[in-house]
């Protein structure tokens, strides 16, 4: 009985709040035919205008970015992000003329850019040695991965592997991961000077997947089960003491609007 009573209460109390409401809208436009209708608007709360933000990534960043940005937009759905993917030389041209906001590059910035555009450093990310699904072999030495990558090695048999012809397969020399793996596992020395170069990471993944001889390198990000990822001196990229890994960087210029601070700070606090 005491709930039926509630609800016809309630009901009785919706009921008069609707007839106060279009009592209140009546008296609001007519009072707006007379004040004028920009005093009756001022009364209404007007929602916030979307935010747009242009943001500039190398691919091999990429899928850190996109997942960065989704857990920021969640928080701020008012931010609006478009983002565009580009080679280094690209990204740091972009933001430096003021066609981006922000910037995630996997390299220090160029020389010529030093003291225009500010790069902060947010994570390192293993570099990933690659093979074709077939090849029975799991782990190599890093000094192994060296002498192949270096173009010194010519058959899987010279590393503990079957006797098959190898190939390595490479990015340009331009991006981050190339460079990062010179510095690191080569002592700065070039690559294979025959290695296949792909203009993309699903290009390698791709030519990998039908090279039963093939090995490459990809950010752990960029890995698919069209390849099979290497143990080094019987780690995996994920594991501590993996040897190489990849840097990343995010970068703004003097035409940074300032709606990126709060990302950055987001990311800065996203990250370990």
């Amino acid at each position: 009985m005491s709930s039926q009573v509630g609800r016809g209460f309630c009901g009785r109390r919706k009921g008069r709040f609707r007839r106060c409401l279009a009592g209140w809208l009546f008296l609001l436009l007519l009072a707006g035919g007379c004040a004028g209708v920009g005093e009756v608007e001022a009364l209404w709360p007007t929602p916030r205008p979307a935010v747009r933000l242009r943001v500039a990534a190398v691919p091999s960043g990429q899928p850190y970015l996109r997942q960065w940005l989704a857990f920021y937009q969640a928080r701020h759905p008012e931010v609006v992000f478009e983002v565009v993917s580009a080679g280094p030389e690209q990204v740091q041209e972009m933001l430096a003329q003021g066609k981006v906001a922000l910037a995630l590059l996997d390299q220090e910035p160029e020389e010529r850019y030093r003291g225009v555009l500010t790069a902060t450093w947010v994570l390192s990310v293993p570099l990933a040695v690659v093979a074709h699904p077939g090849n029975p072999l799991r782990d190599l030495s890093s000094a192994a991965v060296a002498e192949i990558f270096g173009g010194r090695v010519g058959d899987w048999g010279l590393v503990g592997g079957e006797e098959r012809p190898l190939q390595v397969h490479l990015l340009p020399d331009s991006w981050g991961v190339v460079q990062a793996f010179a510095r690191q596992a080569m002592a700065g020395r070039s690559l294979a000077p025959q290695a296949r170069v792909h203009s993309s990471p699903a290009l390698l993944r791709e030519a990998l997947a039908q090279d039963p001889g093939g090995i490459g390198l990809l950010p752990i990000g960029e890995t698919t089960g069209e390849v099979v990822i290497l143990r080094i001196d019987g780690r995996g990229p994920s594991e501590e003491g993996y040897p190489w890994r990849m840097p990343l960087f995010l970068l703004w210029g003097p035409s940074s609007p300032p709606e990126v601070y709060p990302f950055l700070l987001f990311v800065s606090q996203l990250l370990p």
